[in-house]
Order: structure tokens, then C-alpha cells, then sequence
């Protein structure tokens, strides 16, 4: 049989095979997406621990030169000296200066790369932003902080009154929370301000304003939280801090007395 110009004849796609193809096509987008949504969202989790416990390590450091004592958020340090995300900037040695303190043009660098959360939404200050403000994704728990009439007396598992303040007064430190990722204002979404630098977790059982400050969804369902031995490890609210049907507390790894 003669070819038609001497070159091989090719059948065109119909319609119906162009829409089958295209179908497929998009099923597989469907299928993937999600999948790729999924490991994204993991690898910033993991992204979120390892800075977690980069911050670990920097506050135990703090406390092997400071006779034990932890370092304290705003809502002591304002008195007694200086809140954790600046007396905690020279155990990062890459924003030491010979103050010991951080220079203000590495502050941004430093709050992005230790005490952010890549997936937390609030804004950044500018970099070319001279004040140092802290506004990263990270809070500490205040128990280790308060005095016991802070507490309002509160009694631990012996029946005693409880100074959380130094590291080698914690009984459960691999089952006890020491700070948590914070949920931004609708403030500071919409621009750069300071955050919060503290959870106040002993008002957790009854004040429900408190405990709603935790970002305790950021990570599909799962929170990245700080353990006081200097561990990280996500977990869903509940496993963490717990009401039952009454309102009374179930579980409550915040407090160093309850936490098992």
C-alpha cells in the first residue's frame, strides 16, 4: 500500500481519549496533593522540635551556670532580671557578642531560627529592624517561675509547698511540660509585636481564656511542646492537659506536682 507523501499516516487523539486522559490526570493531582500536603506539614513539625530542642538545650545550659535556677519569661524577669529569650540569645554561639548579649541585626535570624515554629502565621518584625522584640512562636510555663504563694499555696504530691524555680527541685522532669507554642493575636497577624513569652498554666483549670493560648492544632491535631529534661515531642491537647465531664482536672502535665 502507497504511504500518503512517503510518511507514515498518525491517528489523532479523539475527544473522549483527550477526557480519559485528563481524568486520570486529575485523579492523580487529587490522590498526591494531599500526600505532599501531609509531608510538608511534617517536616516543618520536625523543623518546630528540633528548635524546640535547641531551646532545651540552651536553658539547661543556663541552669548548669546559674546554680540550678530556670530561666524566667516577662511576667518575673521584669523585676529580677532578664526574660528567657534574651538571657538565653548567647548559648546560640553564632549570635554571641563580646557583651554576651545578641546583636540587634542577628536578632531577627536568631527568633526565626531557634524560637519559631515554620508553621506559625504571626508577623515578623523587618530586617533591618533595630529593636530586639520577641516575637517568636514559643512560651514558657510559669509554675517554674512563681513563688508557692504565687500559687495560692498550692501543696505537690507529698503535701508540701512546692518552689518550682530551681531545675533539681523537679520530681518528673521527662513527663513534665516546660513550655509550649503560642497562639497569635489578631494583632500580631497583621503586623510585627511582641508576643507572649509565658503560658499561665496554673490558671489553666479555671480560666479557659489561658489554656486556649496554646496552638494546640498547629500540627494537624498535635502541639510541639518542650519536656523539662530538654525533649520535644508533639501531642494532642488532651494527652497534656485534661478536664473530665465535671470540670474537674483529669490530667495536668503543666503542673510539676500532677505531672507523671
Amino acid at each position: 500500500m502507497a504511504r500518503p507523501n512517503g510518511a507514515c499516516a498518525r491517528r489523532a487523539f479523539t475527544l473522549i481519549e483527550l477526557l480519559i486522559v485528563t481524568a486520570i490526570i486529575a485523579m492523580l493531582i487529587g490522590i498526591l496533593l494531599p500526600a505532599l500536603g501531609a509531608a510538608r506539614g511534617s517536616a516543618r513539625e520536625l523543623v518546630c522540635l528540633s528548635a524546640m530542642r535547641s531551646l532545651g538545650s540552651a536553658t539547661h545550659a543556663y541552669a548548669d551556670e546559674n546554680r540550678e535556677s530556670w530561666p524566667q519569661s516577662s511576667h518575673t524577669a521584669g523585676w529580677t532580671g532578664t526574660p528567657w529569650p534574651y538571657a538565653l540569645a548567647s548559648y546560640f554561639s553564632e549570635f554571641r557578642t563580646d557583651r554576651g548579649g545578641v546583636d540587634t541585626r542577628g536578632w531577627r535570624a536568631y527568633i526565626e531560627r531557634y524560637l519559631r515554629c515554620p508553621e506559625d502565621p504571626r508577623r515578623l518584625a523587618p530586617r533591618d529592624e533595630t529593636r530586639a522584640e520577641y516575637n517568636g512562636s514559643y512560651a514558657f510555663n510559669v509554675y517554674f517561675e512563681l513563688t508557692p504563694e504565687e500559687l495560692g499555696g498550692r501543696f505537690d504530691a507529698i503535701g508540701a509547698k512546692r518552689d518550682w524555680s530551681r531545675r533539681d527541685r523537679a520530681m518528673r522532669p521527662s513527663s513534665t511540660v516546660h513550655a509550649g507554642e503560642t497562639v497569635p493575636s489578631d494583632a500580631e497577624l497583621s503586623r510585627a509585636m511582641p508576643a507572649d513569652d509565658h503560658f499561665m498554666a496554673h490558671l489553666f483549670p479555671t480560666d479557659p481564656d489561658e489554656l486556649s493560648a496554646i496552638a494546640a492544632d498547629r500540627h494537624a491535631g498535635r502541639s510541639s511542646y518542650l519536656w523539662l529534661d530538654g525533649h520535644a515531642q508533639a501531642e494532642p491537647l488532651e494527652r497534656v492537659f485534661l478536664l473530665d465531664a465535671n470540670g474537674r482536672v483529669e490530667r495536668d502535665l503543666w503542673n510539676p506536682a500532677t505531672a507523671h
